[in-house]
């Protein structure tokens, strides 16, 4: 058996209520036992800025930031994320 543990980290998850990927991906982050700040950009205007300013469109969601830097857009594979936050 392997245990991971992901410690240490500043994790940030910019989503939607209502958007399937970024359920997905709060299921995928949960499944991983990881500690995250869920920044909803619909209830926040200030996150869908945010967003904007760095990435140029804050349509693109579910996105996963580490550390200050952007790790993932969209769903993607467990093992994707996973590899992404090791």
């Amino acid at each position: 058996m392997f245990l991971i543990v992901f410690c240490d980290m500043d994790l940030k998850l910019y989503a939607s209520y209502g958007c399937p990927r970024c359920t997905y991906m709060k299921k995928i982050l949960d499944e991983l036992d990881v500690e995250y700040e869920e920044l909803d950009i619909g209830k926040e205007p200030k996150y869908r800025e945010e967003l904007n300013e760095r990435m140029g469109n804050a349509d693109k969601i579910p996105v996963l930031e580490k550390d200050g830097e952007i790790i993932h857009v969209g769903s993607g594979p467990k093992s994707e994320i996973e590899e992404k936050l090791d």
